[in-house]
């Protein structure tokens, strides 16, 4: 009976525990592809060939956000499941805008690489995962923000025989988490957008997109057709027409006309008819 009684508690405890592992999962998912899925970690370095160097994690979120004060990273520990480090990503440096995303990076001299699994979760301001992934594996920690969910492995790693200056990122075109894949590692793009990767439709275009346009066309269009018309029609039209007409028809008529009429006609008749009649008559 003693051995029935445990076997019950145990399968009791299981049951809620596994339905509590299902529900917290299911917020997750939710949660990531309503809102997350903008802001996620594109591109990060862990492993190469010798003494490690130049890891980091690079996050891509909207051309909106100018930074990415109160989000931090949570390290976590495959081995044990607990969280070794978190950081705040208030300083993560903004190198570049494509496509309506920005891209930064943080140097994480502490990413672990060995025989377990390793996880990373990206945490917004209300202390809510927006992606928990992992490489090598899965983990399920046992503390921190990400207590209690399983971890996504991206299914491609670096290893001991990675050259330096290789990473593993996102390849694909889109805008969202859901639209790109992890590649092998390939030469490393540290906060810019990633090799085989295009970001399409995520929001306003870079500022160098709309100047070009705007200040080619209205220069060659106003200048060269206001300047040539108007110009060549007013000067030679008014100039030569006032000039011809005013100049020869006033200047022949006026004079010709008054100065012959008026001596020839006054000076002949009234000098005749008088001289000839007074004298004839008392004569005869």
């Amino acid at each position: 009976m003693k051995l029935i009684a445990v076997a019950l508690i145990g399968l009791i405890t299981g049951t809620y525990a596994g339905t509590r592992g299902a529900s917290d999962s299911s917020r997750q998912g939710h949660r990531r592809d309503e809102q997350v899925t903008q802001v996620f970690i594109n591109e990060f370095h862990y492993d190469n060939a010798g003494t490690d160097v130049g890891e980091f994690v690079e996050i891509s979120f909207p051309f909106e956000m100018t930074n990415l004060n109160g989000y931090n990273l949570e390290l976590y520990n495959g081995k044990n499941g607990r969280r070794y480090d978190n950081i705040e990503l208030s300083a993560c440096v903004n190198d570049q805008v494509a496509g309506g995303k920005r891209f930064c990076s943080v140097t994480v001299s502490r990413l672990r690489n060995g025989k377990f699994a390793d996880g990373i979760a990206l945490v917004d301001p209300n202390n809510l995962v927006l992606q928990f992934l992992s490489y090598e594996g899965t983990v399920t920690p046992i503390q921190g923000a990400a207590q209690g969910m399983t971890s996504t492995d991206i299914g491609v790693r670096e290893t001991g025989k990675t050259p330096v200056g290789h990473s593993l990122q996102l390849g694909g075109t889109g805008c969202v988490l859901s639209d790109f894949t992890w590649q092998s590692p390939i030469a490393a793009t540290r906060g810019y957008i990633n090799t085989n990767q295009v970001m399409e439709n995520c929001g306003p275009p870079i500022t160098s997109a709309p100047t070009a346009a705007p200040t080619a066309a209205p220069t060659e269009v106003s200048t060269a057709a206001p300047t040539s018309v108007p110009t060549a029609v007013p000067t030679a039209a008014p100039t030569a027409a006032p000039t011809e007409v005013s100049t020869t028809a006033p200047t022949s008529a006026p004079t010709a006309a008054p100065t012959a009429a008026p001596t020839s006609a006054p000076t002949s008749a009234p000098t005749a008819p008088p001289t000839a009649a007074p004298t004839l008559a008392p004569t005869s």
